[in-house]
């Protein structure tokens, strides 16, 4: 059923590409507002400035993302071909790839987060910058999932586990005690356990590695900490 949605959808998008991004994007923005306003009644008091902090980095790649698809669809509408539609569905295109593959806002995310951090980190760790979100159950029907907090911070390879430090959540895990590990993305790692102590009930916690400009090249970086969330890690520092 899914499947023929989008073929349908994407007939429309060739033969009506106003309407249907028009519709795409009204759809998008909904279900973004419906997430933040949600995640805004849920996050604790104490991780209010990391929730706008989080505002205003999405708000920095949205207009980031904006500009350049412009700029190509601009430029392949000079170059290539002069057409209203086939440059509405080049803009779409380029903001799509834009928003998933580039972080405009990576150093100064970090950089803010290091900034609100209660305590450094000592010299010498092994550590990785992440960004972490408890999820609870969705509104719908079906097994879909919301974030009900969010922290970012850094993930601490130690003898025993891997520690995270955050701007108001600390959490220590253990392999041992980990129930089910999964990888979600390229970046990305959900994890489920009975030992967490978050600061709201959750069924589970993803870990997004967000360390770098290209999210999509985070991948050996979540397999590394992937099979040290997995199995206790060795020391060593990571490169």
């Amino acid at each position: 059923m899914l499947e023929i949605f989008f073929i349908v959808y994407i007939l429309i998008l060739f033969l009506f590409p106003g309407p249907a991004i028009a519709g795409l994007l009204g759809m998008w923005t909904t279900w973004i507002l419906y997430r933040q306003v949600r995640l805004l009644q849920l996050q604790p008091p104490e991780g209010r400035k990391i929730l706008w902090l989080n505002i205003s980095r999405f708000f920095y790649n949205l207009v980031a993302s904006i500009f350049l698809a412009f700029v190509m669809a601009t430029l392949i509408r000079i170059l290539i071909v002069e057409n209203n539609a086939v440059f509405l569905l080049n803009l779409a295109l380029c903001f799509g790839v834009s928003l998933r593959w580039f972080d405009f806002s990576h150093k100064f995310y970090q950089n803010s987060v290091w900034g609100l951090l209660p305590q450094k980190l000592p010299s010498g760790n092994d550590s990785i910058f992440v960004v972490v979100s408890g999820l609870g159950p969705g509104p719908g029907p079906g097994s879909g999932k919301i974030p009900v907090f969010t922290d970012a911070g850094f993930l601490i390879a130690m003898d025993s586990g891997i520690e995270f430090r955050g701007v108001f959540y600390e959490q220590f895990f253990d392999p041992a005690h980990i129930e089910r590990i999964e990888k979600k993305s390229r970046e990305g790692i959900r994890l489920y356990a009975s030992c967490l102590s978050p600061p709201i009930p959750v069924e589970s916690l993803d870990i997004d590695i967000r360390n770098q400009f290209y999210p999509f090249k985070c991948q050996g970086d979540r397999d590394l900490w992937f099979a040290r969330l997995s199995n206790p890690p060795l020391p060593g520092r990571l490169e």
